[in-house]
């Protein structure tokens, strides 16, 4: 499935629409949506049942 690319967000296009006719206009409306929808942040993280420990902590 084509999607737009903005840093760390991606949008994927609608179904029916072409790679080929989408606008810059579009194409930001799209990633905006995503980003306001949430998502795209980092899937990394602590280990679950790991304590995360600062400096000078371990």
């Amino acid at each position: 499935m084509p999607r737009g690319t903005l840093g760390r967000t991606n949008a994927s296009l609608p179904k029916g629409e072409k790679v080929d006719t989408v606008t810059m206009e579009t194409a930001l409306a799209l990633l905006a949506a995503r980003a306001a929808k949430g998502g795209g942040g980092s899937r990394r993280g602590t280990a679950r049942g790991r304590k995360r420990t600062g400096p000078g902590e371990a």
